[in-house]
């Protein structure tokens, strides 16, 4: 009997490759499983479909789970030993200090790259708001 299981993604990005490979490798249909990928464009897409059952599996990051209010999500396995984040500046910019007074894109205004983005130039006395500005210009393909 082919079980069904619906899995919510953030954006259509390398860090769904295992999803990708297991349905073209016939992974899958070999556990007599029947996979649909949604790309959500989004941590919290990701986590409210989760939470109220749009999807049965998000695939996103810690801050999901850690944002979940009640509780009720799980981190259960991870494909990463580190977050896969870089900080990226443009011309003129080389040293952290250099953002003062920028915009800083970030994905989500609340979550993901804002989160990080915010404790670690908190860690060189940044403070978003005062140093610097955050702006969230969409997740990693609509960037």
């Amino acid at each position: 009997m082919t079980q069904s299981l619906t899995v919510g993604l953030v954006a259509p990005i390398f860090n769904n490759m295992p999803v990708w490979a297991a349905e073209n490798l016939g992974l899958f249909a070999e556990a007599s499983l029947t996979v649909t990928a949604k790309v959500l464009y989004g941590v919290q897409n990701v986590t409210s479909a989760t939470l109220d059952g749009s999807v049965e599996i998000g695939l996103g990051t810690p801050e999901g789970v850690l944002s979940d209010p009640d509780g009720t999500l799980v981190i259960v396995g991870g494909n990463a030993r580190k977050l896969a984040n870089a900080l990226i500046a443009r011309r003129g910019i080389a040293t952290i200090a250099d953002l003062r007074g920028a915009v800083v894109g970030v994905s989500h205004a609340t979550e993901g790259t804002a989160l990080l983005v915010t404790e670690m130039l908190a860690a060189h006395g940044l403070r978003a708001g005062r140093d610097y500005r955050l702006e969230a210009i969409g997740v990693a393909s609509a960037r």
